[in-house]
């Protein structure tokens, strides 16, 4: 039986998981780039310190958040990176199993993982998560052999 279409999926979702984990590892340099320039927190801290709204708790927690804001980014988006690795594995594993004739079963889990490791809701995940039902879903046509007994 041909897997064409859990194939495509599972290429197409290995591909957009490709791109997302370039696209979020050039964002997270970019982060730890802006994280270390000073110039963006002394102009906000200033700003902040002028509003005669705000008293000097709010200014206190506001540039505690402000210090403590990049790490917490830059280590959340290095953990996105490295599930969406981790499901970009599984989608590999995924459809290098749906290509075997037997072992569609093995493939569907593969795809489930990798959905589950690309994001809940994802488009990636969706598109894993179809291929996972595909391959649970469609069976081989079961060919009916006409057999004649002649009685002799």
């Amino acid at each position: 039986m041909k897997r064409t279409g859990e194939l495509a999926l599972g290429i197409i979702g290995s591909v957009f998981n490709v791109i997302v984990i370039i696209a979020l590892a050039i964002m997270m340099f970019g982060i730890s780039t802006f994280a270390n320039d000073p110039t963006f927190t002394d102009e906000v801290l200033s700003d902040m310190q002028k509003d005669p709204n705000l008293t000097s708790g709010q200014i206190e927690a506001a540039t505690t958040f402000i210090d403590n804001m990049p790490t917490y980014l830059n280590a959340f988006g290095w953990l996105g990176v490295a599930l969406l690795v981790v499901s970009l594995v599984f989608g590999i594993l995924g459809v290098v199993y749906i290509r075997k004739s037997d072992k569609q079963n093995v493939a569907g889990t593969f795809f489930i993982l990798a959905g589950v490791c690309a994001g809940i809701i994802s488009l990636t995940a969706i598109l894993f998560y179809i291929a996972a039902i595909m391959s649970f879903v469609r069976k081989p046509k079961v060919e009916e052999i006409d057999t004649f007994y002649v009685n002799e």
